[in-house]
């Protein structure tokens, strides 16, 4: 359970943001949808490739809640919103178990 408090705004920027994405499915173009949600999966996986490291000294509430904006219209959107959760909890060095919470 802390964990959850611990990462709540996130989760409910996420929330609202999954909400509002998924409303947009009907409504945008195939290919502007496609252009959405690829260009962020590209730039992470050329991050990765890349071996950059961000590192976060702690938790931001604005930080936190702008990847959990990001993360949610994206998961709306595609039902991928992983990417840039585990990039946010890896720069905070959490715990890789506390990962899979």
């Amino acid at each position: 359970m802390e964990f959850y408090y611990k990462f709540s705004s996130i989760l409910i920027f996420g929330l609202f943001a999954l909400v509002v994405g998924a409303q947009l499915v009907r409504l945008l173009p195939l290919q502007t949808m496609l252009l959405v949600i690829g260009l962020p999966i590209v730039l992470f996986a050329l991050l990765q490739l890349a071996g950059v490291e961000v590192k976060l000294s702690g938790q931001s509430f604005r930080v936190a809640a702008g990847i959990g904006t990001f993360a949610g219209f994206i998961g709306g959107l595609s039902g991928i919103w992983g990417p840039p959760t585990v990039a946010y909890l890896a720069a905070l060095g959490t715990n890789k178990n506390d990962h899979m919470n």
